[in-house]
């Protein structure tokens, strides 16, 4: 008897322990569906009066909100992902990167958090932090198209084409009918130089999207750089009949006539452009050059000071003015403009060889030989630059230098004997 109510006790224990044990689970349960019902709907309500404060552009009204939110709920990484992109609305960059890297805090494998990091990043110029995060973003999705987007802008800046152009093909294959991302894969072969493939990716988008004026209108830039000015006029013309206020469109189609020589019809692009854009300093330039070749020398000269005024950092207009000063002989004025072309960009070697040009007219050989040798070594395939170096070196009495680089000239293919400054 003794040991059947001994194995009876101790049976009754279990039990009652197991059944205890089970309510506390169910409890628990109960109680953790019943925070996470609370927490959903707290998300939930906050986040339709967060959107719609939003979509009135009442940004701080949208922070007062998660601010106090914040205040009640600090352990909730939502509504600091939350605060974080209306930081980012609003520009306050360094406020969004702490609450995107507290949501990190909370949740390390949250890569909406990384990729917005990314983003922030950008924002702030630090591009190759922004791989970073654009990376850490792929690693934890590795089907997340806007990170290989973002991330492929990040190479194209940075100069790495190679690694945009395998970002942009991984988007792609990702989602091929994802339209902008072929304009995205356009623009770093464009920036590399390869003008097939950036028009293929064009023609890609215009299949997708055949009715969008930015497509074609770059796609005659790509013609347009890739010396097929009779189809860079069509883009531009089919980009304008698209949208007649795309004032971009009309600075291509003029260009494209200033090169074929419609310098007339050139003109009249730049008009539209200007009448669209009065504060367009590229449109000043490039009309003040189509009047240079016209020999309307008061209007291009007008024109060129208007870029400058609008734009003191576009370099062309300084060199095309200083080439204006060169023919009229002011070759001081053409000796300031080209040292502001150089100050802009110290690899422009054109500018050099226009201040070599200007300093044998005024007879002070020794700088010329200097700024054409300059000119020479940043590219070593200008003609031009070897003849008037040549000139210079006869000029000087130095017979054998001076064989010596009309010789390297006409390898390259100098065939001209005038000296002028050179545009662009």
């Amino acid at each position: 008897m003794d040991y059947f109510n001994m194995n009876l006790w101790i049976k009754i224990i279990i039990y009652s322990f197991l059944i205890y044990f089970l309510i506390c689970v169910f409890q628990r349960f109960l109680y953790f569906s019943l925070f996470l019902k609370q927490r959903n709907k707290l998300r939930k309500k906050t986040s339709q009066k967060v959107i719609e404060l939003i979509e009135q552009q009442k940004h701080d009204a949208a922070l007062l909100i998660l601010n106090e939110v914040i205040k009640n709920n600090p352990k909730d990484s939502y509504f600091y992902f939350g605060r974080g992109i209306i930081y980012r609305f609003k520009g306050d960059v360094d406020l969004s990167i702490k609450d995107f890297s507290e949501v990190i805090s909370f949740d390390p494998k949250h890569y909406a958090a990384y990729f917005h990091l990314g983003d922030a990043f950008y924002k702030k110029g630090e591009h190759n932090r922004a791989i970073d995060y654009f990376s850490e973003a792929i690693r934890l999705n590795p089907k997340y198209i806007e990170a290989y987007c973002e991330r492929s802008l990040m190479y194209k800046i940075i100069g790495n084409f190679d690694r945009a152009i395998a970002d942009s093909n991984k988007a792609i294959k990702l989602d091929p009918f994802h339209a902008s991302i072929y304009l995205l894969l356009g623009d770093a072969y464009y920036q590399k130089g390869d003008y097939d493939n950036a028009i293929v990716c064009c023609n890609e988008f215009i299949k997708l999207e055949p009715n969008y004026s930015f497509a074609f209108k770059f796609r005659g830039e790509v013609y347009f750089s890739k010396g097929d000015y009779e189809q860079a006029i069509k883009d531009s013309a089919k980009a304008i009949e698209l949208d007649p206020f795309y004032a971009p469109a009309y600075l291509i189609l003029g260009s494209a006539h200033l090169k074929k020589g419609n310098y007339d019809n050139a003109i009249v692009s730049y008009n539209e452009a200007i009448k669209l854009d009065p504060d367009y300093a590229k449109a000043f330039s490039n009309r003040g050059l189509a009047h240079n070749k016209k020999m309307n020398y008061e209007y291009a000269l007008a024109d060129y000071n208007e870029a400058i005024r609008l734009n003191p950092k576009l370099l062309l207009p300084f060199n095309n003015r200083g080439a204006l000063y060169y023919d009229k002989g002011e070759y001081d004025n053409a000796i300031i403009n080209f040292n502001e072309a150089i100050k802009l960009d110290p690899k422009y070697a054109k500018a050099y060889l226009n201040l070599g040009l200007s300093y044998c007219k005024k007879g002070d050989y020794n700088s010329s030989i200097s700024n054409f040798n300059e000119g020479i070594r940043l590219n070593p395939n200008e003609a031009e630059a070897y003849h008037q170096r040549g000139t210079t070196y006869q000029l000087m009495g130095d017979t054998a230098k001076a064989n010596e680089d009309f010789a390297k000239a006409r390898e390259l293919g100098y065939s001209s004997d005038s000296a002028s400054a050179r545009r662009e």
